[in-house]
């Protein structure tokens, strides 16, 4: 550990306007000795006696506004700045992104700070409101709108531009922390998602900024509300915005909602079959009982009997397979069975079809070294064929790969019991 010099300096007042800076003692940086001031006690420029505001943090441990920006130009602060500086969230206006000016301080120590601020003021709606219409205002620059949207850091010293620490939650997702303001920032983050979402080239990625925030909240309010504005959205959004919002989905909403979810993206891709994926994907991490898992798949069984994109085929197997119980094995075998010949048959030199064939068997090997039942009952479907014309090069390469399981489970005993 670096050791600090002992320096004795006078002390000497300072402006409010700047932070004081405090030693660190990092075995990771090597700080340079700062100068350490007298504290002085902010006055709140929030007039209102009757709002709670929390005690301003230690000078000894605040930062500089906007160090990277020129003060005359520095536009005036609005009231939700006012507020969340006094609980330790500095906005910054230059290439910085928004700091944590209390060390030690977390995101959602601020975000109770915040809660506290509203649950104890006596004109709560009031500063709601005000704090949601100056945020919106500060958000209609789309520059600013993508830093709230982008990871907070924490500021060492007041001097310099040093970043301490991994990145921190974002602007809008400390927001989203605090029951007074959840509902109010939900309305505006999909009303912004909206604007974004319905462009078909999202080269900034628009749709995965927003929904990140939304991810993994402890608690969402109005749960039913958010899962029914998603939905609608999917539906008028562009191709890759839907894609990006289904996956999300399952991250988003609580487990209470995921078969309304289901139900509505069955209906989404009887619709859409270029959504098939995507909308599988989220199928295996809804939370669903089994009677809603034997729909889809009775559904999707359906579907392969119709007609398919061949490059769907493989996250449908996998689905199919991994979902199915062990009483309707050789039914959903068969099935597929059926799509693998007819898939096979329609294989000629396009890369992409042969690469969607040599996915999905991939697939069933991983899902044969998964379940040994699932490779007896593949086993049992290709006994049961009488006739010799009826077997099938899908039914020699099933075979193929079972043998390739077995030759290296086998040799896998024999190298552990000699070791």
């Amino acid at each position: 550990m670096y050791k600090r010099k002992s320096k004795t300096q006078a002390l000497h007042p300072v402006s409010t306007s700047q932070g004081i800076s405090s030693s660190l003692n990092i075995s990771k940086y090597k700080l340079q000795d700062k100068t350490i001031s007298a504290p002085v006690t902010a006055q709140s420029k929030i007039t209102d006696d009757d709002d709670y505001i929390p005690e301003a943090a230690p000078l000894s441990k605040r930062v500089r506004r906007n160090s990277s920006v020129d003060k005359e130009n520095l536009p005036a602060k609005k009231y939700f700045e006012e507020i969340l500086e006094k609980c330790g969230l500095q906005i910054q206006y230059g290439s910085s992104p928004h700091t944590l000016t209390i060390l030690g301080k977390e995101p959602i120590i601020i975000a109770n700070e915040l809660q506290t601020l509203f649950k104890k003021s006596n004109k709560s709606n009031e500063m709601i409101e005000k704090f949601m219409k100056t945020f919106e205002e500060y958000c209609k620059n789309e520059k600013y709108l993508k830093k709230a949207l982008l990871p907070t850091q924490v500021a060492s010293s007041s001097d310099t531009d040093i970043i301490v620490g991994i990145p921190k939650d974002s602007l809008i997702r400390i927001l989203l922390n605090v029951d007074f303001l959840q509902e109010k920032v939900i309305d505006f983050v999909l009303e912004k998602l909206m604007e974004y979402a319905l462009e078909e080239d999202d080269e900034s990625n628009w749709t995965r900024l927003f929904t990140r925030p939304l991810a993994f909240l402890p608690t969402v309010n109005n749960s039913h509300k958010l899962a029914t504005s998603l939905l609608d959205l999917i539906e008028v959004a562009a191709v890759d915005s839907q894609m990006e919002l289904i996956t999300i989905l399952p991250d988003i909403l609580p487990d209470h909602e995921h078969e309304f979810v289901s139900i509505r993206l069955s209906e989404l891709m009887k619709k859409s079959s270029e959504l098939i994926p995507a909308i599988l994907e989220c199928y295996g991490h809804l939370t669903l009982n089994t009677e809603k898992h034997n729909e889809v798949r009775k559904h999707l069984l359906a579907l392969i009997q119709t007609s398919i994109a061949v490059t769907h085929i493989p996250i449908l197997t996998q689905y199919l397979l991994n979902t199915c119980p062990q009483s309707e094995m050789v039914e959903v075998i068969q099935e597929l069975r059926k799509t693998l010949i007819d898939t096979t048959l329609l294989l000629n030199t396009q890369d992409e079809k042969q690469l969607s064939l040599i996915m999905t068997f991939s697939t069933i090997q991983l899902a044969f070294m998964k379940s040994k039942p699932l490779a007896n009952a593949w086993i049992k479907v290709i006994l049961n064929i009488k006739e010799p014309a009826a077997h099938r090069s899908t039914d020699v390469m099933i075979l193929i790969i079972l043998y390739t399981i077995a030759t290296h489970k086998r040799n896998t005993d024999i190298y552990a019991s000699r070791c």
